[in-house]
């Protein structure tokens, strides 16, 4: 899988509305589940993240990209890598960059969106990931 593929495919899900634990493109989605649908299109095997509250527990969401995905220097994330994502002080956020910036399922928005890093947003970003097979 190619990185521009891996951008096209999360910005298929911009739009969807936000909803806890939704997994569905087009109808409602959250953070893991754009993560979840966007692995699964290029069929990179991943466990769903299930009965986790509001606020997910920060270790749990790390633990889960630390065995489905490789970890990378966030200075040296790049479009279509997975960015995980403090909120509130705790790693339980994540998203996919794109030379634009982030698709997220964004619950401040009610939706997925793309939108640009800006200073705020890079002091989020604390740990990177790829998925495994990507291409440049």
């Amino acid at each position: 899988m190619r990185r521009s593929e891996i951008t096209a495919e999360a910005r298929s899900w911009v739009g969807t509305r936000f909803r806890h634990q939704g997994r569905t493109r087009g109808v409602a989605v959250d953070c893991a589940g754009v993560i979840l649908g966007v692995a699964r299109a290029f069929n990179v095997d991943c466990e769903d993240i299930h009965g986790y509250g509001r606020e997910p527990v920060a270790a749990r969401v790390k633990q889960i990209l630390d065995r489905y995905a490789l970890p990378v220097k966030k200075e040296d994330a790049r479009p279509g890598d997975i960015l995980l994502l403090s909120l509130n002080g705790e790693r339980r956020h994540m998203g996919i960059m794109t030379e634009r910036g982030i698709v997220h399922a964004w619950s401040g928005a009610g939706k997925v969106v793309e939108h640009r890093i800006d200073s705020a947003w890079r002091g989020r970003i604390k740990g990177a990931y790829r998925l495994p097979g990507v291409e440049d």
